[in-house]
């Protein structure tokens, strides 16, 4: 029942998504695009996957669990292909978890090292995000001003004493109870993780960093393809905007969701909705094709260790 949620909502948005649109505009602005950007835009794109495996060793040695970055790339690549294409509930996050649990010294490391990958590279981009709220709100781009002065106030001390909390240890009285919690084991090994490698946890922070600035900076380039140059702040704005919309687990790997957050914050950072609805189109396709050509390298992979049984068998 869940899945067939997840392709109804997936199915329904993306309908929406291009009912409102002129496909004769589309197919113009598509006929437009800059093949220079639009090639060092798809660079850029397919260099993210050894840095998100480069993000991914940052955060296993957090957790005292050393792979090869090589080891690391084909895994999540094949990952990347489970997400999309395999009609299984193990996802890629479970795939990558089971392929490094050999060398772990606790079960839970691997889980954890994952979930703190995964959760500061979205808090690094939602932090992206809100400055780029903040400029294009002080450029006149978003009118909201009043909206962001009231939500940034509290947002910001709230983690000013989470921040001091941190640091005193006052939070440990919490985590010691919380950990006790079976299910909750992975996400309090991450804290106990980070509070214990605090210097190795920044050089993960600053791998998130230039993953997200090179998200941000391929879509940029892909607006810049389609004659509109310079939209930095606004591609952050959307970029974060399709990030967190991306977390909501109420589509097959996001479809739809996406897609449509990323047009409508487009729209609101006043970028033609044809031109975001091209990009995010354009996003979409790159992350499927790259997914089958990551699904010969999962076939490859299981042969390879089939024949390795058989010999050994034999």
């Amino acid at each position: 029942m869940l899945r067939l949620l997840k392709i109804v909502v997936s199915a329904s948005l993306i309908t929406v998504l291009v009912w409102n649109v002129e496909w004769k505009e589309i197919y113009s602005h598509v006929h437009e695009f800059n093949p220079a950007l639009a090639s060092a835009a798809a660079l850029i794109l397919a260099l993210q996957y050894p840095l998100s495996a480069w993000k991914w060793q940052q955060s296993l040695r957090l957790h005292g669990v050393e792979y090869p970055l090589g080891f690391l790339l084909r895994i999540l690549c094949i990952a990347f292909f489970f997400n999309n294409f395999l009609p299984t509930a193990i996802g890629g996050d479970a795939y990558r978890a089971y392929r490094t649990f050999e060398h772990a010294d606790r079960p839970a490391y691997p889980i954890s090292a994952i979930f703190v990958e995964r959760a500061l590279g979205l808090l690094v981009l939602v932090i992206l995000g809100y400055i780029s709220v903040i400029t294009l709100v002080a450029t006149g781009t978003l009118p909201y001003k009043q909206v962001v002065i009231l939500t940034s106030i509290p947002v910001g001390v709230f983690f000013l004493l989470l921040l001091i909390a941190w640091q005193a240890g006052f939070l440990l009285v919490i985590t010691n109870r919380l950990r006790k919690i079976k299910k909750l084991e992975p996400l309090m090994e991450s804290f106990r993780v980070m509070r214990a490698n605090r210097k190795r946890l920044w050089g993960l922070v600053g791998t998130s960093l230039l993953f997200q600035v090179a998200a941000i900076g391929s879509i940029t380039l892909l607006f810049s393809a389609l004659a509109l140059p310079g939209k930095v702040f606004e591609s952050g704005f959307t970029t974060a905007a399709a990030g967190v919309a991306g977390v909501i687990p109420l589509s097959i790997n996001g479809i739809g969701i996406v897609e449509g957050s990323f047009a409508v914050a487009a729209t609101l950072a006043n970028l033609p909705y044809a031109q975001a609805v091209v990009v995010a189109l354009f996003l979409r396709v790159f992350g499927l094709v790259s997914s089958i050509l990551f699904g010969v390298l999962y076939l490859f992979e299981r042969r390879t260790n089939s024949a390795m049984s058989r010999g050994d068998t034999a």
